[in-house]
């Protein structure tokens, strides 16, 4: 099972000035890949993803590290794929019409630096980072607890330029998870062999029906509390700096990204929530069915 586990860095100002020029390299990297990807797409060829690998590898690896290289255009492989596949599904007519997929986009704002699962070690609440070229070693530390144990891989730092912070995000193949304060085994052995439906709504966010007769709802109104309040909130200040002539501000992004927060927060507790009632029921199988008018 994999997850992924977000932590909040604290690096000094030497540290940041560092981590901003890694992101910048690496913004680079996937822009030149991508861009020599796009250029044979367009072109009407088939991508060849090892040799412009290849091209970009020998114009940045003495820049942020051969490692780092490679998992940027990776992942940028990654992107791709998962955009011909989209392809192919529009054209079997298993997509909406309204949807086109769209080749992977330039980073134009933010960007990531990704790593290698052997380019980063944890030790206590400080994240070490190497093989990163000219910036050699970086060691910044961090805020918050991993609650997951396993074997870790790839690990992305990003810079959110609202909220104006670093996150480093960890995938983690999970072995053990701690929850009320045990570390506990997963994926845990279900209870019984009992099959579950979910049907999803607005008013309700789940209906849910268990093969041995029980049956609940999950309360979905909360969720619309919270748009209609952010709505509110955001179409008041975007009035308001209407007035004054602009169409943007830095608070109003923060307004946004609070609204899709709060938002997020309360469907992942209602999932987990969820879950882990079904699991006690005795429940190993889930089937979600999505409401289609």
């Amino acid at each position: 099972m994999k997850r992924s586990v977000t932590l909040k860095l604290q690096p000094s100002k030497v540290q940041e000035k560092a981590l901003s020029e890694l992101v910048l390299t690496s913004s680079k990297v996937w822009n030149r890949v991508n861009y020599l990807r796009i250029q044979g797409f367009f072109e009407g060829k088939p991508i060849d993803f090892l040799r412009t690998e290849k091209i970009v590898y020998e114009e940045f690896k003495s820049e942020i590290g051969s490692a780092t290289v490679q998992q940027i255009c990776r992942k940028n492989a990654e992107a791709w794929r998962s955009f011909f596949s989209l392809l192919r599904s529009k054209r079997n007519g298993e997509l909406p019409d309204w949807f086109k997929p769209k080749p992977p986009n330039y980073i134009k704002e933010g960007g990531l630096i990704i790593l290698r699962n052997d380019q980063y070690k944890i030790e206590g609440n400080k994240l070490l980072l190497k093989g990163l070229g000219k910036f050699k070693r970086l060691e910044v530390q961090f805020k918050g607890r991993i609650h997951l144990k396993g074997k870790q891989g790839r690990l992305e730092i990003t810079y959110d330029p609202v909220r104006r912070k670093w996150y480093a995000h960890i995938s983690i193949s999970v072995e053990k998870k701690l929850q009320g304060g045990e570390w506990v085994e997963v994926p845990r052995e279900p209870l019984g062999n009992f099959s579950a439906g979910i049907d999803l709504g607005v008013n309700n966010l789940m209906a849910v029906y268990v093969e041995n007769g029980e049956s609940f709802l999950v309360n979905g109104r909360p969720l619309k509390s919270i748009d209609f309040y952010w709505r509110k909130r955001i179409a008041e200040y975007q009035s308001l700096i209407n007035k004054s002539g602009a169409k943007k501000s830095k608070k109003l992004s923060r307004m946004h990204q609070k609204a899709k927060l709060q938002a997020k927060h309360y469907i992942n507790t209602a999932v987990r929530q969820t879950g882990e009632r079904l699991y006690h029921l005795g429940v190993s199988r889930i089937v979600v069915g999505y409401p289609k008018s």
